[in-house]
């Protein structure tokens, strides 16, 4: 996630590109958070 959030921050000043890349933050965090989840589980 954290590389994630450093893309958006350095895209410089194509506004859009960082539109897109914050409006699908929450999307990513969430399936970070499920594969995350998931590899637990594959682990017991």
């Amino acid at each position: 996630m954290q590389d994630y959030k450093s893309m958006i921050l350095n895209v410089g000043n194509d506004h859009h590109l960082f539109d897109v890349l914050w409006d699908n933050l929450i999307d990513e965090d969430l399936h970070t958070a499920w594969f995350a989840n998931k590899l637990k589980k594959f682990a017991h």
